[in-house]
């Protein structure tokens, strides 16, 4: 193993700590949760008690029976019905997934596979080059189900010598959910450039309305704003093409000097009070319900709040990040989560097993039904598109989705540089942090967390 990916581990030991003593003064209940959540992760590979079929949190399994573990950041509500439909097929095992919030996950699965511990079935985002790198997962390249999926789902799964570890669950996206009924009321369009979005929201705040929400104390909504105007004003309407970002990642370039101007334009949302104070105190859960009760007209978001949106029975629709080409839009997104396995499990036949039925049509399908809009890098297998999103449909349909930090996970664990970014903006925010203090914080974090041959 690279001398750097055990700093990296080390790091990730020392991040997971430090955040628990943080935490701790903020939510005791929360650090029992994650104890809880380690310890049913982390004995799943390697210590001894695996597959009993005794440790389950979702029921005992049968006698005879050998439990494969999976931990995740999706709700249940998302994995219920691929995880039943897997344990249908599934001969002498049962997969048993454990819900961990997205905040902590990181830390957590970094520090059980740095033990050489962890779930069978590996779950993971921006973070899965980084497990590929650490040599925690094996190859499956020789595997069939692979060639069922096109190459942009397996860009994250795939190494620099081509051998594939994982594949995708399904492509996300983040746009904007805007209220249509309150832009009906001021004769409001969905903005197509960022100067547009500048003048609804300064439409909206001029008759007492609050244009945008963002969860600062615990979301990444604001970071997702400016990374979303970044993919249209730099990246594919600007100066740059998204090899910037492979560049940077090889410590070829740096965001100094180069993002700056890009930015300071972004942060006029801070400097005109549409992104203020008050949100750091306000978690993104808060937002949801603020946006159905009509108190602000636009956030953040993605399909994963679709569902609980069109329940609230309000009127409302999705536009895509904005630059200054309203003819080249593009969304953020990517790959969602691969799935690929421990090279620590004591159950590799079952997690084969079950990694082979996450790689099924019919699993793909029943996750993807579970996330309205969500669209499917499985060959063949199209989605149907909600009515809400047809200001995106053609967007959509022409792959206009990308992301800076699945280039950035080329040759660094993109997390910890996310996480970074997101403390800094909440510095922006707060007044405390300038645009080039945030970019060299940026620079000085990724060249710590670079991999080193």
């Amino acid at each position: 193993m690279p001398l750097s990916i055990i700093n990296v581990s080390l790091l990730a030991r020392a991040d997971f700590l430090s955040g628990v003593l943080v935490e701790m003064n903020k939510k005791i209940i929360l650090l029992g949760a994650l104890i809880t959540a380690f310890m049913i992760g982390g004995c799943s590979s390697g210590s001894g008690n695996a597959g009993t079929g005794n440790e389950s949190s979702g029921g005992q399994a049968s006698k005879g029976t050998k439990t494969i573990s999976m931990i995740g950041w999706y709700e249940e509500g998302i994995m219920n019905d691929a995880i039943t439909k897997i344990n249908e097929s599934l001969d002498g095992y049962k997969l048993e997934y454990t819900f961990v919030n997205l905040k902590q996950y990181n830390n957590v699965l970094s520090t059980q596979l740095a033990a050489g511990e962890g779930p069978d079935i590996v779950m993971d985002g921006a973070s899965f080059p980084a497990r590929i790198k650490a040599g925690n997962l094996i190859d499956i390249s020789n595997e069939a189900y692979v060639a069922d999926f096109n190459e942009a789902g397996l860009a994250l799964s795939t190494s620099a010598n081509g051998k594939v570890y994982g594949i995708p669950a399904y492509g996300w996206y983040s746009g904007v959910w805007y209220n249509k009924e309150i832009f009906a009321k001021y004769n409001l369009t969905p903005p197509q450039t960022f100067d547009e979005l500048l003048a609804v929201s300064q439409t909206l705040t001029d008759n007492g309305v609050q244009p945008l929400g963002f969860g600062l104390s615990d979301s990444d909504t604001a970071w997702h704003s400016l990374i979303g105007y970044l993919e249209n004003a730099y990246y594919n309407g600007g100066k740059a093409t998204t090899a910037f970002d492979t560049q940077f990642a090889k410590g070829e370039t740096t965001l100094s000097g180069h993002l700056n101007s890009y930015v300071d334009e972004w942060a006029q949302l801070i400097d005109k009070g549409f992104i203020n104070e008050k949100m750091l105190g306000i978690s993104g859960e808060q937002v949801i319900p603020e946006f159905i009760s009509g108190e602000i007209a636009m956030f953040n978001g993605g399909p994963w709040q679709y569902t609980q949106l069109k329940e609230s029975g309000m009127e409302f629709g999705m536009f895509s990040h904005v630059g200054n080409d309203k003819d080249n839009r593009w969304l953020v997104g990517g790959p969602a989560a691969n799935f690929g396995i421990n090279k620590n499990s004591e159950n590799m036949e079952g997690a084969k097993a079950a990694l082979k039925l996450f790689g099924s049509k019919e699993v793909q399908q029943s996750i993807l039904k579970s996330n309205p809009g969500g669209f499917s890098y499985f060959k063949g297998l199209d989605s149907e598109l909600p009515e809400e999103y047809s200001a995106i449909k053609e967007i959509l349909e022409a792959g206009r989705v990308g992301v800076s930090w699945d280039r950035w996970g080329t040759n660094m664990p993109a997390q910890s540089l996310i996480d970074e970014g997101l403390k800094q903006l909440q510095g922006m925010v707060a007044g405390m942090t300038t645009t080039e203090q945030f970019l060299k914080a940026m620079d000085d974090k990724a060249n710590l967390i670079r991999y080193k041959d």
